[in-house]
């Protein structure tokens, strides 16, 4: 298995010449050392979910408005961006025709709408809002324009999604609607 520790992935993404020697240091230098994608992992575990810092201060001042008036929060969870964003993710994690399970180490999920929300929940947690409630306002899956954008996953998306509402969200300690 190959990975980055969370700690140096500031020094990485700071610029190409660190990017180049990490690359040459763990992966060039071993010429005979074959690396393969491990499918059954999703990169980042959902439970340390976090949301882009650069929208931190508006989304603090949010999930406070939100929690001291005791409204909903309205999100947006479209699970083909994460698929087609991230290498390796298998379809049928997205589409929820898969069986086996993702775990991450406290939770585990048999579909990526499942651990997208789980991300939004884990992030509000760790800001002071973990008791706001959430309302999925919107989901859906493209029927044309890129990888996998076809009528027959958007159709199966959106009838397995409805059948996953009727059955209860897989987590049961945290309530969406």
């Amino acid at each position: 298995m190959l990975d980055l520790p969370n700690h140096q992935i500031e020094a990485m993404a700071t610029t190409q010449d660190n990017a180049n020697a990490w690359v040459q240091d763990n992966i060039l230098n071993f010429p005979n050392v074959k690396f393969k994608p491990n499918q059954s992992q999703n990169p980042s575990p959902p439970s340390q979910g976090s949301f882009n810092t650069s929208y931190l201060p508006i989304l603090v001042l949010t999930i406070c408005f939100l929690f001291n008036n005791n409204l909903l929060l309205l999100v947006n969870l479209y699970p083909y961006f994460s698929y087609v964003t991230t290498r390796n993710m298998g379809l049928d994690y997205a589409i929820f025709t898969g069986i086996s399970l993702v775990g991450d180490g406290q939770h585990n999920y048999q579909n990526l709408f499942d651990a997208m929300l789980d991300v939004v929940y884990s992030t509000l947690e760790n800001r002071g809002g973990g008791s706001l409630e959430i309302v999925v306002s919107r989901t859906g899956w493209p029927t044309d324009g890129g990888e996998a954008a076809t009528i027959d996953n958007a159709r199966t998306y959106n009838n397995n999604l409805n059948q996953h509402v009727k059955q209860g969200i897989a987590n049961e300690t945290r309530k969406a609607y």
